[in-house]
């Protein structure tokens, strides 16, 4: 080992390693017994730091250019199909931080939402930026050097009674392992982030089957039936939408691209309880899933196709004549014809809650009128148009519906998605029916947001 020679460092401060430069790291005592040897860093008179010898490999003032200088590392031990270890570590054992894996699926989709591009054809800045977004979604939390174990599908003990919080690692998946460092008290992040990037493996091919028959049209969209997964695979992914743009996607981004961005997981009771995908608008739609089993396999169905017929119906007309945004406040101007109309609603809320209320079975138009929706049915019948303004919260997407319902009972919905954040865009669907696939959009979050953390990582 070469040592440098001693000298006083900046404040005086004075590198001491405890006889080590003139002995060897360990001693013998009198009985022979081994001790590991201390390092100690001393200002004035009183210890600042102590590191036992055998945790160093060399003492160095000067640090070579390939040496990493950061209170965090991290490393991958273990990669299979459906699951990772990795170790944290960290230069104090109080030494704060979140950790997650990040699927490139969900990366890129956030990239793709912002920058209107790949996350690999970003500069490292943004991306460590998008990064840092899916962590703000959801976080583990630990302190000092640690290792992880995530499974597929497996609790990670951070649910409560209503909701099981699970892991996801799919195979053939490329994931980002990211830490940053935050506050040890009051969980604020720092400065500091690092990641690195592994694949799971190929999956074999599963045993079991999941199987998919179209049950043809109900009153509120496309039944389906499925069968062979009841106590064989952990869970079915599904995607779900027009036959056109599906198709479409899978040429553009191939079929994995498809099911890592767009697949929702149910478990195969869910199917088996309520298999109905509701939509409003008319067309041919497409359902494609997903098995996957315990040991990291899957299995895939063979594409069911399925028309839907909308009921034929010619609701109001509803114009748009202006729209502004900025610093929480929203105001949008429109015009109903004709204008004698039995209902017309305004109603705003977050774009996550109106599609939570879709997914429950409610109808736009039911949304769009609820109790605490604005009825301006008499502003609209007797001046045709009326212009809607309210104050929301910031950085977050909302929605607004504006309803209206003639005396033939025909209705007609306008659905506007907006953000207030600048240069965001607005997302407006006139006539609104059901949006297919689904869309997905992150919350907009500030650099200095601070992460979701799902409690404490339960160690496997």
């Amino acid at each position: 080992m070469n040592i440098p020679a001693l000298r006083p460092l900046r404040g005086s401060l004075l590198l001491l390693a405890a006889s080590a430069i003139a002995a060897p790291l360990c001693t013998a005592s009198a009985a022979d017994e081994v001790t590991p040897e201390t390092m100690y860093l001393v200002k004035d008179n009183r210890v600042v730091g102590r590191y036992d010898a055998s945790a160093v490999d060399y003492i160095t003032f000067d640090l070579p250019g390939d040496i990493i200088e950061t209170p965090i590392w991290l490393t991958v031990d273990e990669v299979g199909r459906n699951n990772v270890t990795y170790t944290v570590s960290t230069e104090t054992p109080s030494t704060a931080y979140v950790h997650n894996i990040i699927s490139w699926y969900l990366a890129n989709m956030y990239a793709m939402t912002y920058y209107g591009g790949s996350i690999d054809e970003l500069d490292e800045a943004t991306a460590d930026y998008i990064l840092k977004l899916c962590l703000e979604s959801a976080a583990y939390i630990g302190m000092g050097t640690d290792t992880y174990t995530q499974r597929d599908y497996e609790d990670d003990g951070t649910g409560n009674e209503y909701y099981t919080s699970r892991f996801s690692v799919q195979p053939a998946t490329k994931y980002f392992l990211v830490a940053w460092e935050v506050d040890p008290v009051t969980q604020e992040p720092l400065d500091t982030m690092v990641k690195t990037t592994f694949t799971t493996l190929d999956p074999g091919v599963s045993p079991y089957k999941v199987e998919v028959e179209s049950l043809g049209q109900v009153e509120d969209g496309l039944a389906f039936d499925f069968s062979g997964t009841s106590g064989e695979l952990l869970y079915v992914t599904t995607v779900f939408g027009y036959r056109s743009t599906m198709e479409a996607y899978i040429a553009a981004y191939g079929e994995d691209n498809l099911f890592g961005t767009w697949g929702q997981n149910w478990t195969p009771d869910q199917l088996l309880e309520d298999a109905v995908w509701m939509v409003d608008e008319s067309g041919e739609y497409v359902m494609m899933c997903r098995g996957f089993d315990a040991d990291g396999n899957m299995t895939s169905s063979t594409p069911v196709y399925a028309t839907y017929e909308a009921p034929q119906s010619e609701g109001p007309k509803i114009e748009i004549l202006s729209r502004s945004k900025g610093d929480g406040k929203v105001s949008v101007g429109f015009e109903i014809t004709p204008s004698n109309v039995s209902e017309a609603y305004v109603y705003v809320d977050t774009e996550n809650n109106v599609d939570d209320m879709l997914n429950d079975g409610w109808k736009l138009w039911e949304i769009a009128s609820r109790p605490k929706a604005l009825d301006v049915t008499y502003e609209i019948n007797t001046m045709g148009e009326y212009n809607y303004s309210c104050e929301v919260t910031p950085d977050i997407w909302h929605t607004m519906l504006i309803y209206a319902l003639d005396d033939s009972s025909n209705r007609s919905v306008c659905r506007i998605n907006f953000n207030t954040a600048e240069d965001s865009t607005w997302d407006v669907i006139n006539p609104a029916g059901r949006p297919l696939p689904s869309r997905i959009r992150p919350a907009i979050r500030h650099k200095g947001a601070s992460p979701v953390i799902k409690k404490n990582f339960q160690h496997r």
